[in-house]
């Protein structure tokens, strides 16, 4: 995780990516208030800011490294009894980029991303406006249709699939 609050994949500060992302966003929900009391770029900021992901979204996953044993020389090598060193690392996402890899993911398997290569479906896309254009209509019905976790673990034995409840979808962290 990087310590510069920057999403790993589009390398764009957390708050500049969401200012792009959200922008079509903010502009339709503040024209919903535009005739209104609240007619005010600051309050509706705020009340904005609990339907969207400030924050990013973190995303920790497995790595695996096989190191052979010492004797590699041997005639008689097996790669069978090399060692394996798993460790956990975790990457920081904008929130167009962890959608864009979701949608992949399911998209593509499925399946929300459990196993150790799925990270690469978070590492897809690097230019957000791109990404915003080829996937507008998804990204909507995220907007509208599902909660998503502030830290998400690529697990085996995570859920495979958003938990529907009163058509509204959550993604789990695990």
């Amino acid at each position: 995780m990087n310590n510069l609050n920057t999403c790993d994949n589009c390398e764009t500060t957390i708050k500049n990516s969401n200012t792009i992302f959200y922008k079509d966003f903010y502009n339709s929900f503040y024209n919903v208030f535009k005739k209104t009391k609240i007619n005010n770029h600051d309050l509706c900021r705020y009340i904005f800011s609990f339907l969207t992901y400030s924050n990013g979204h973190n995303v920790t996953h497995q790595l695996k490294k096989r190191l052979p044993m010492p004797n590699e020389s041997d005639s008689e090598y097996d790669s069978d009894f090399d060692q394996d060193y798993y460790w956990f690392e975790t990457k920081l996402f904008c929130t167009c980029c962890f959608q864009t890899g979701i949608i992949l993911s399911l998209e593509n398997q499925q399946r929300l991303p459990y196993l150790r290569r799925d990270i690469y479906y978070f590492l897809q896309e690097t230019d957000i406006e791109t990404a915003i254009i080829k996937y507008r209509k998804k990204y909507y019905q995220f907007f509208l249709n599902y909660r998503l976790p502030k830290q998400y673990n690529i697990t085996y034995y995570r859920n495979k699939l958003p938990l529907k409840e009163n058509n509204q979808y959550t993604i789990t962290n695990k």
